[in-house]
């Protein structure tokens, strides 16, 4: 599956920001994250187990995965800076650009108390949409397409938290997404 750069690069930065901290809480979208990197991201492919406490989301995907999922080279990881949204709520999320610089990937994880039910919160992800059903990526999942951007949302509870994974790239783009988010959420 080949992947393609431009305009989609724009509106999965908005949509990505946007989207993520929707669900977070407070039920307003908040401004987009600043793009930093962390002094240590963690080795690539490194993972926790279900409970472990998240600080990042770059060391839970395995960059093979990537590699071989979206057919690109030599992909970027550059993880964002964790954003605070709501009470308790923290965003942490990860973009993945190709050689050109294009953005092709981003992968958040909103972590937080209980809000709302499991369904409504992917709903929310999905831009307000329930998308077509997608399985084994936690309590409820989903997919859905809108304005060229490909969502695909799954929540899971860990203790007392609501672990929201969502996973952003092109339209068209399901099955990769949807393989990049059952990679990630048994890690979550």
């Amino acid at each position: 599956m080949a992947h393609t750069a431009g305009v989609r690069s724009r509106v999965l930065i908005a949509t990505a920001a946007a989207g993520i901290s929707l669900v977070a809480g407070c039920g307003s979208k908040a401004e987009p994250p600043s793009f930093t990197t962390p002094s240590n991201p963690g080795p690539s492919g490194s993972s926790t187990g279900p409970m472990s406490e998240i600080t990042a989301v770059c060391p839970l995907v395995n960059m093979e995965t990537v590699t071989s999922t979206f057919r690109v080279a030599n992909p970027k990881a550059t993880e964002k800076a964790p954003v605070n949204a709501a009470p308790r709520t923290t965003t942490y999320a990860c973009d993945f650009r190709d050689d050109n610089g294009a953005l092709f990937l981003t992968v958040g994880i909103v972590v937080g108390p209980p809000s709302g039910t499991a369904a409504a919160n992917v709903r929310a992800a999905l831009d307000n949409n329930d998308g077509e059903p997608v399985a084994d990526i936690g309590e409820v999942g989903g997919y859905h397409e809108k304005d060229g951007v490909a969502t695909v949302a799954g929540i899971k509870k860990a203790g007392v938290q609501w672990r929201l994974l969502v996973v952003y790239g092109a339209a068209g783009s399901k099955n990769a997404l949807v393989a990049i988010a059952r990679h990630v959420a048994p890690k979550i």
